[in-house]
């Protein structure tokens, strides 16, 4: 196993140096590693094959177009975001004025997952380098093929001290969790996510944690039929269902179900079907174990469509449950896979109240409601609290670097993408400068007059 105090020990001296508080120097790097990803995008793409059969238009979609354009944020930007901006104090500490003065955490941990090995790990990554950090990467031993290249692509274009890989499985997790760190964002499930929270606590390391849950499907009678189920069936299995924000169950107005239903299965056919054989572009499940673990959750006798399973391939087909209800096991966990359950539903109140009900009532991270009235949509919005979502339309929101990403209560806290990214992993400092003009009013001995004329200032 690598020698992690000695790894770390190094990235502390260099963060000592100082070069990383230049802003040219931080720039220079992000050029360099953006030309390094976009020379070795052909060896990302064969490696998300051969970890879990993606697909290289997805792999480019879904990850590396949004790795590419966070990078090209912070070259655009980073000048700006890194001058100090002057600030009103107010009349309490006339006359001075104030900065708000950004620097960066230190040295930062950056552990990633497996299901989008590629931009879960190097955005956040991306955001750290911006903010002036020295950066420790443990991408998942699950992706064991594009974790191979980042850490070539990282020992390509940084230093010794600046940016380093670790990789390995839970060993190294462990180690890594016992040295301290001056900020951990950390992207996963609830129970690895508490772990670390629990070891941060130790050290009083602050953290950013993306987690996930089950993130509920509203679709209403007054929809867009066929545009809501082209979008839906697109963000269910878009890889394989292996998404953090991936739509979980669907809560259907039962007067349009059966129509839904039959929809939904014909999307899937014209999606990932050339007659009855699966297209070679669908995604795999990543592990044997995570493999039995989705598998496990399907009821056969509420299967109506799909369910063909290749163990071998750890391949399981586009897969719908209808008639799906609270208790079954499909409903106990968040499904991670391209399982969709359908739960019929008499209005958007019981739909309300159904979701409310999932998952012991935790904050799921996304939400997504299909529907053309807007106060159905308030109503939703404010009964249920979410990390956050799309109105008509499902995953979107992801893509978007103006808006705020993460979760809330057991799916997350904390937020990212953007200016955000850079915010996330940056202290901003808030400093009174004061001259030399001295009022006497706030120093002792206090007088009635005194405490009169602070209770008219303040």
């Amino acid at each position: 196993m690598q020698d992690i105090p000695g790894t770390i020990a190094k990235m502390r001296a260099y963060f000592e140096t100082g070069k990383t508080k230049d802003v040219d120097f931080r720039l220079e790097h992000l050029r360099k590693f953006l030309a390094s990803l976009k020379a070795h995008e052909e060896d990302f793409y064969e490696a998300m094959k051969a970890d879990f059969n993606k697909p290289k238009f997805e792999s480019y979609a879904t990850e590396i177009s949004l790795v590419y354009g966070e990078i090209e944020n912070k070259l655009k930007h980073l000048k700006k975001w890194t001058k100090p901006k002057r600030k009103s104090v107010g009349l309490s500490s006339w006359p001075s004025y104030g900065k708000e003065i950004p620097e960066p955490y230190g040295l930062v941990l950056v552990m990633a997952p497996w299901n989008y090995p590629y931009m879960l790990t190097l955005a956040p990554v991306v955001g750290a380098l911006a903010a002036g950090n020295c950066v420790l990467i443990k991408p998942s031993n699950r992706s064991p093929h594009t974790s191979d290249v980042i850490k070539t692509v990282c020992d390509e274009v940084f230093e010794e001290g600046y940016v380093d890989v670790v990789l390995g499985g839970r060993q190294e997790n462990q180690a890594l969790l016992e040295q301290k760190f001056d900020f951990i964002f950390f992207t996963g499930g609830v129970s690895v996510g508490t772990m670390v929270l629990e070891k941060a606590a130790v050290h009083l390391t602050p953290c950013i944690l993306e987690l996930g849950g089950k993130s509920p499907v509203f679709v209403e009678e007054d929809c867009d039929l066929k545009t809501t189920v082209r979008r839906l069936v697109w963000g269910k299995y878009t890889n394989a269902g292996q998404t953090c924000v991936c739509p979980d169950y669907i809560l259907v107005n039962e007067k349009i179900h059966d129509e839904f239903l039959e929809a939904v299965k014909a999307q899937i056919k014209e999606f990932y079907y050339d007659g009855d054989t699966i297209s070679d572009d669908f995604p795999h499940l990543i592990t044997d174990s995570h493999y039995e673990k989705v598998t496990s959750l399907v009821d056969e006798d509420k299967v109506v469509f799909g369910g063909k399973k290749d163990a071998s391939k750890r391949l399981l087909e586009p897969t719908i449950e209808d008639n799906v209800v609270l208790e079954d096991k499909i409903m106990s966990e968040e499904i991670f896979g391209p399982v969709m359950p359908i739960l019929k539903v008499k209005d958007i109140e019981e739909a309300v109240s159904i979701a409310k009900k999932v998952n012991g009532g935790a904050k799921p991270l996304a939400l997504y409601i299909f529907t053309n009235d807007k106060e159905k949509v308030k109503y939703v919005h404010n009964e249920i609290s979410f990390g956050g979502g799309c109105v008509n339309d499902t995953l979107m929101h992801v893509a978007t670097e103006d808006l705020p990403f993460g979760g809330v209560g057991n799916s997350g806290m904390g937020f990212y993408h953007g200016k955000r990214t850079f915010d996330a992993f940056t202290h901003y400092k808030g400093v009174v400068f004061k001259g030399k003009m001295d009022i006497p009013l706030r120093y002792p001995r206090y007088t009635e007059k005194k405490f009169n004329t602070i209770k008219k200032l303040l």
